[in-house]
C-alpha cells in the first residue's frame, strides 16, 4: 500500500521538517494531514493492468509543483532533517543517488541485484532519492527515462540482458545518467545523499 507509506515518510518529513511542503503524486487520494497537496499523475495510469507500475515515474517531472523537488520513494523514512539536500543538489539541475548503505550505517557492496547495471557499465545510480528543477535538463532527462520505459524491448536488444528482463526505475534513471553524463546527473562528493 503504498499511499499508507507515503503517509508515513511524509509523517517522519514534518517531524523533523515542520514548514517542508509535501506533495503526493499518485492515482489515490488521502485525506492524512501530512500532505500539502495531492497532484494526480498528468497522464492517469500507464500501467493499469500491472501491479507493478514503475513507468508512472515518468510524470513526476510534469507532476511536480515546485521549482525544485526532492522525489523520493513511498517506502522510505527520513529520521533528521535533509532541508540542506537542496543546498547542495541545487548546483546541478538533476541528481540521482548513487550511494546505497545497509542497515548498520554501511556503504553497500551487494551487487546481487545490479546485474544490469554492471554487465552494460552503467552508471549504479539509485531513484530512491532524486533531485530536480524545472529545467532543460531535468525534462531531458524524464523524457529519456520515459523513452527507455516505452521503448524497452529496443533497449534490451542491443544491452547485455536477460531477454526477459524487465525494465526498472533504476534501469531506466542509469540509462538516462549515461546519456545525459554521470558528472551533469550525480554528486560524486556528497556522501550524505545516500540510501
Amino acid at each position: 500500500d503504498y499511499v499508507s507509506c507515503a503517509e508515513t515518510l511524509a509523517y517522519s518529513i514534518k517531524r523533523v521538517m515542520p514548514a517542508e511542503r509535501i506533495t503526493l503524486v499518485s492515482t489515490s487520494l488521502s485525506n492524512s494531514p501530512y500532505f500539502d497537496s495531492i497532484v494526480t499523475l498528468p497522464y492517469g495510469d500507464l500501467a493499469p493492468d500491472s501491479d507493478w507500475k514503475l513507468i508512472n515515474d515518468v510524470q513526476v517531472y510534469e507532476a511536480s509543483p515546485y521549482d525544485e523537488t526532492i522525489k523520493l520513494e513511498a517506502d522510505m523514512y527520513i529520521p533528521r532533517s535533509i532541508e540542506h539536500w537542496f543546498d547542495v543538489m541545487s548546483i546541478k539541475d538533476v541528481v540521482v543517488c548513487s550511494t546505497i548503505r545497509n542497515f548498520k550505517n554501511e556503504i553497500s557492496d551487494v551487487r546481487v541485484y545490479r546485474r544490469f547495471i554492471d554487465d552494460n557499465n552503467l552508471p549504479d545510480v539509485y531513484n530512491a532519492i532524486t533531485y530536480f528543477k524545472k529545467s532543460d535538463t531535468a525534462e531531458k532527462f524524464f523524457t529519456i527515462v520515459r523513452d527507455v520505459f516505452e521503448n524497452w524491448n529496443e533497449y534490451k536488444a542491443v544491452m547485455k540482458c536477460n531477454p526477459n528482463e524487465i525494465c526498472t526505475t533504476d534501469w531506466a534513471y542509469s540509462i538516462a545518467c549515461h546519456i545525459l553524463g554521470i558528472e551533469n546527473t550525480t554528486l560524486s562528493n556528497f556522501d550524505e545523499l545516500s540510501i
